[in-house]
């Protein structure tokens, strides 16, 4: 591994560490972006970031932002997806991962689901976003921040999510956020499908509005 390389490397959790050398191609791929980013081919960089979202999403991520960095470059992403929480005359925002502003990506602060996420990720031996704030998804983040602000206990959330339909992964785990925030209802807009989500205690997953 390069200095420069090793020197991202170091920065990066010990589970996301652990993935990145187990695979091979990983090396290529921010190789191969590397070399588009260094001759100003970011359309040819982005190209290539789509094709790795044949892969889970937080690797493909993870190997644009290192290629990005090793080449001395920021490259602001456009939200894939938006959500916007309301509980009542408060308003909380958030964003996927790579597209979340640096004073809100701290992979230090733990979400409330940080415990469900470590004991999934050690069962299953996979890398699993939701944890920290770095990797949580934009539902999950809401409803992080309004936690924080003491607004969660005893209210009830409308969720508002644009870009992309709540993918299946993040059902249960925005079903543990409600429950571990002590909200007392969930509903959420997907905007993307025009579907209504809901979440009521003891649900174990969000479910459709039929």
């Amino acid at each position: 591994m390069e200095p420069a390389e090793y020197a991202i490397f170091s920065k990066l959790p010990p589970a996301w560490k652990e993935n990145y050398l187990s695979q091979p191609s990983w090396s290529l791929d921010v190789a191969s972006s590397i070399q588009r980013v260094q001759t100003g081919d970011f359309s040819g960089a982005m190209d290539h970031y789509g094709y790795m979202l044949g892969e889970p999403s937080y690797w493909a991520d993870l190997t644009l932002n290192m290629a990005l960095a090793l080449g001395g470059y920021v490259l602001k992403l456009a939200p894939a997806v938006t959500a916007e929480g309301r509980i009542g005359g408060e308003i909380f925002k958030d964003t996927n991962q790579t597209a979340r502003p640096p004073s809100l990506a701290n992979a230090n602060e733990p979400t409330l689901i940080s415990n469900r996420v470590t004991t999934k990720a050690t069962s299953t031996k996979k890398v699993l976003p939701n944890g920290n704030m770095a990797d949580a998804h934009a539902e999950i983040g809401v409803i992080q921040q309004a936690f924080t602000a003491g607004k969660t206990v005893g209210a009830s959330m409308e969720l508002r999510v644009s870009g992309k339909a709540v993918c299946g992964f993040c059902r249960g785990d925005i079903a543990a956020m409600a429950n571990e925030s002590g909200l007392s209802s969930l509903t959420i807009k997907e905007l993307a499908t025009g579907k209504t989500l809901y979440w009521r205690p003891g649900m174990k997953s969000v479910k459709e509005v039929k």
